[in-house]
């Protein structure tokens, strides 16, 4: 079987306000019920907290304060291509402390994504390795960016070194009603 290269992307951004809602996000996760993964468990990941057995739970205080902003950054997502809206699956959050990673892996979804909503100098990035070529890449990204990418992308949270980071990732698909999610006149060229 011979590849066939089919051009894809990854939207990096910001989240407008970060600033403005950082440190609040922040608070209200400190508050949240929380799981830890732990190489105790016979994996090479380790993350200090992490809300993914609530992932789907849309009602979280700190999703409800962070929703506008995410879905303004999923506007500009939006305006790039011929979608006209997304259906969020699950969206959580992870801390990172020093010697935290998270291996390789995929997501379920068509797209997943990752805002680095607490982010020192010398934080691990996310590295992501593509079908076509094997090729990996770190995204270079710093405290606000968000990123979003086909969610069938390998990718990990490397060995982190730095203090405390905290991420948000999310999932989300196109939805199967294509006259609802298409702009016909952007994938026509009209």
């Amino acid at each position: 079987m011979k590849k066939i290269l089919l051009k894809d992307f990854i939207f990096q951004g910001r989240v407008k306000d970060h600033e403005l809602i950082r440190d609040e996000l922040l608070s209200e996760i400190d508050k949240t019920q929380s799981t830890t993964i732990t190489r105790e468990t016979g994996s090479i990941d380790s993350v200090s907290r992490l809300d993914w057995d609530w992932s789907g739970d849309g009602e979280r205080d700190w999703i409800q304060l962070f929703e506008k902003h995410f879905y303004n950054s999923i506007d500009e997502f939006l305006s790039i291509t011929p979608y006209k809206s997304i259906e969020l699956t699950e969206m959580w959050f992870q801390q990172y402390v020093k010697c935290d990673m998270h291996n390789w892996h995929t997501h379920g979804e068509q797209y997943t994504g990752v805002y680095y909503l607490e982010f020192p100098v010398g934080s691990s990035r996310t590295e992501l390795v593509f079908p076509y070529d094997h090729s990996h890449h770190q995204i270079p990204v710093t405290e606000g960016d968000i990123i979003i990418f086909p969610a069938h992308v390998a990718h990990r949270g490397t060995t982190n070194f730095s203090d405390r980071k905290t991420i948000v990732s999310f999932n989300f698909s196109i939805g199967n009603d294509y006259e609802e999610i298409l702009d016909f006149s952007v994938l026509s060229g009209v």
